[in-house]
């Protein structure tokens, strides 16, 4: 029951409705009083992770890869891109992330602990610190689409 209450009180907090008041300045969006980086209504929208802890590129995955197999996902193809298919995972319809039922989902692996230190946290601290992993995101794009390949990771 302490779990799902923490897992709800995570959800209320980081609400579209609920963050854009708080953390004008956090995201673009939040200035314009519109989630419109997804199609889904105002009241509905959660702001809990801007990169998808599902989604998957790295040496085992190096076109990209969905975890939970959204259907809304697609391949995006073009020449530059650095793979043997020419294509990388497009997750930029998926609104599952953005959902309550989304950000339970993923909460519920969490310990209790876990979930009272993600409660306590900051956009910038869960996009900074919870998040670590997903920082190097744009680096790792750059390189698959040809952009600094001679830089390491």
């Amino acid at each position: 029951m302490v779990r799902e209450k923490l897992i709800q009180e995570i959800i209320g907090k980081n609400k579209f409705l609920a963050r854009f008041k708080t953390y004008l300045d956090f995201c673009p969006n939040y200035q314009e009083g519109n989630p419109n980086c997804h199609n889904l209504p105002t009241e509905q929208h959660v702001c809990f992770s801007c990169y998808c802890p599902h989604y998957r590129l790295d040496q085992e995955h190096p076109e990209g890869d969905c975890e939970i197999n959204s259907p809304k996902g697609k391949w995006f193809y073009n020449p530059n891109i650095i793979s043997e298919n020419r294509r990388i995972w497009d997750c930029s319809d998926c609104d599952f992330m953005h959902t309550e039922q989304g950000v339970r989902e993923f909460l519920k692996s969490k310990t209790e602990i876990e979930l009272q230190e993600i409660l306590e946290m900051s956009p910038e601290e869960l996009r900074n610190n919870y998040y670590q992993e997903r920082l190097n995101l744009d680096f790792m794009l750059d390189r698959v689409i040809g952009k600094n390949q001679n830089q390491n990771p």
